[in-house]
């Protein structure tokens, strides 16, 4: 399958000019940046802010704590801010050993390829967890490499709730009773959230909140945001930020950011600054969708009815519906909102502006999840076997919708309390649908044809997959000109941020300095070595695995715990390998399912900062040419 490129293209032109850098902070040496394509002469301006996840400016982040960069990119001639600019963007500790920022650059664009010890900020990353409790960070990008895992951890038990906290750039996971989080670069718990589970619990790209009783907190981002009392019990929890549309940039803070519903019918949008507004109602409401051009919400009312509530206090009258509801979702153009059951296979449809029923469909098989990307719906059924398609800018009164039937592959009785299974992509390109039988994530968009599974897909490897949360770590523009995303440093020290518009020569480099501990080089890296294996008749081997340590290995256990996992096939081991003496080679008997290639994962971990380069193994009958 081709590899997934989920960062935008960098599609420029050579462009003559000049380009200016300017640090937004009180450090010195902030140089050259990007230009954009045709109309860019002069070249351009740029300014680096650096912000704690609140948007508060930060001169040093902390170690091991996210931190938002940001880059205001204007025209050195009009001064008018430079959009439509699509920069990739890393962090490298600052070493001798580094190319030259251009170097780097044009490597980077030649290859595609990262240095080790390099932070990417580029493309997409997905969390899958899987039914061992283990969180593996994907990327896709690399699903044609040896392995397509850049991180990996051990949750000790399956959470109950699985979701990815954009704003900190780590995975919340709730098994009921605690919080636990995983950053992305595989460290748990380091952020403080971990601590009693909530009740109600919704992440969005600005912030994560946790509800219970009728209190709600902001957990993440951290600052000194106080508890929000909405008045009643909360039924219900919910991000109320339209779909993600290729057109949009970020939330702004001032927008309602989460739509608490209450037991008593009231309806409270709240914003990630604490401003809240309550639309209040006498009927139950199972759920209800934010409706920025109709000026209040979308309230769906005891599963059988709709109805508008505006800021101005007026109520629409209730439109029946067809057939029983207890979700509801909007499409990007706020022209139609979809009504559906989890557990059943009937969806009606609803003109907003006319308060009218624009139709309805039903399937063969229940939804399991439904989501909106732009103005298109997708409805995963319950066997995850399709998703169906609609294209909402096209349902309207009167028109029957037309559906698209999406192949994934054979269906499958799923665990309890396992999911998400379908999220949506950034900028509205589609959604992400895990198929869990196959192991494989497909990219369903709409117009890809029915009857075949979608061309554009990467696996999972490893234990089988559960559940599944997105992140996006690319500059994203989130208005015009300027550029953000979320990062957090390993190891403090001296960074270096490099960005590069495509272009070797449109290409700089900012230094950040981090707070925190440091190393020589910011970070010691342990490599797993293993040697070529052959089978015996009965399937068993000796698993011999070398450790270079870029310093003495003497600190290391005789006994160390490794998982040999198949890239082929739902299958892994766990294995205690005992060291040899006096050596930094480690060795164990195991039983494997055939030939192929494993990778060794570690199950262990080393001081804050360490990083562990995972190992492969070849694996092959005795009597086959190595």
């Amino acid at each position: 399958m081709p590899i997934l490129r989920l960062a935008a293209a960098i599609v420029l032109a050579a462009t003559p000019g000049v380009v200016h850098g300017e640090d937004g902070g009180s450090r010195p040496g902030a140089s050259a940046l990007p230009a954009r394509a045709d109309d860019l002469k002069a070249g351009l301006d740029v300014k680096l802010h650096l912000m704690k996840p609140d948007g508060t400016a930060v001169e040093r982040p902390a170690s091991g704590e996210a931190f938002r960069i940001g880059l205001d990119l204007t025209d050195a001639a009009t001064r008018r801010p430079a959009g439509e600019l699509h920069p990739a963007a890393w962090l490298r500790p600052i070493e001798r050993s580094n190319l030259a920022c251009n170097r780097a650059a044009e490597t980077f664009n030649r290859t595609g390829r990262l240095p080790i010890g390099a932070i990417d900020l580029n493309g997409a990353l997905v969390a899958v967890l899987h039914d061992d409790a283990h969180v593996s960070m994907v990327d896709p990008r690399l699903d044609l490499a040896t392995s397509n895992i850049v991180s990996i951890a051990d949750l000790g038990a399956v959470p109950t709730r699985f979701l990815a906290d954009q704003a900190a750039m780590q995975v919340i996971a709730d098994d009921g009773r605690r919080m636990r989080t995983v950053l992305t670069d595989g460290r748990t718990d380091p952020s403080g959230i971990g601590g009693e589970a909530a009740r109600h619990l919704v992440a969005t790209d600005l912030a994560t909140w946790a509800g219970a009783g009728g209190t709600i907190r902001r957990i993440s981002p951290a600052g000194d945001a106080m508890p929000i009392e909405t008045g009643s019990t909360i039924a219900r929890m919910r991000a109320a930020a339209l779909p993600p549309d290729p057109e949009d940039g970020r939330p702004q803070p001032g927008e309602p950011d989460i739509l608490a519903i209450g037991e008593d019918g009231t309806v409270s949008s709240i914003a990630v600054d604490g401003t809240t507004r309550r639309f209040p109602g006498g009927a139950r409401v199972d759920d209800a969708v934010f409706a920025p051009k109709a000026s209040g919400v979308l309230a769906l009312r005891d599963r059988e009815a709709v109805e508008l509530r505006r800021a101005d206090g007026g109520v629409s009258r209730p439109l029946a519906l067809p057939a029983p509801a207890t979700r509801l979702a909007i499409g990007s153009l706020e022209r139609v909102a979809v009504a559906w059951m989890p557990g059943t296979g009937a969806m009606s449809f609803v003109e907003i502006a006319s308060m009218m029923l624009a139709g309805a469909v039903s399937f063969e098989r229940p939804i399991r999840e439904l989501e909106v990307a732009g103005t298109t719906a997708y409805a995963l059924l319950d066997d995850l076997s399709a998703v169906m398609v609609i294209d909402l800018a096209a349902v309207a009164p009167g028109e029957a919708p037309s559906v698209e039937n999406v192949r994934l592959g054979p269906g499958a009785e799923l665990p309890p309390d396992s999911g998400p299974y379908l999220l949506p992509l950034s900028h509205g390109g589609g959604v992400l649908a895990l198929q869990r039988p196959t192991q494989t994530v497909f990219v369903v968009q709409a117009g890809q044809g029915e009857g075949m599974p979608p061309m554009t897909a990467f696996r999972i490897k490893g234990g089988m997959p559960r559940a599944m949360a997105l992140f996006d770590r690319s500059l994203r523009e989130v208005t015009l000109g300027r550029y953000e995303t979320t990062v957090s440093a390993p190891a403090g020290g001296a960074w270096e941020l490099v960005v590069t518009t495509g272009l070797a020569a449109l290409s700089a480099c900012f230094r950040i300095d981090v707070e925190g501990p440091t190393t020589a080089s910011n970070q010691r890296t342990l490599t797993i070595l293993a040697e070529p294996v052959r089978l015996g008749k009965d399937r068993t081997a000796d698993l011999v695995i070398r450790l270079d340590f870029d310093e003495t290995g003497g600190r290391l256990r005789d006994e160390l715990p490794f998982t040999v996992m198949a890239l082929d096939r739902p299958w892994q081991m766990p294995v205690v390998a005992v060291r040899e003496a006096r050596s930094n080679r480690y060795t164990a008997r195991l039983t494997l399912p055939g030939p192929g290639q494993y990778p060794v994962m570690p199950g262990f971990a080393l001081q804050a900062g360490d990083r562990i380069v995972p190992g492969l193994v070849r694996v092959e009958n005795k009597g086959e040419d190595p």
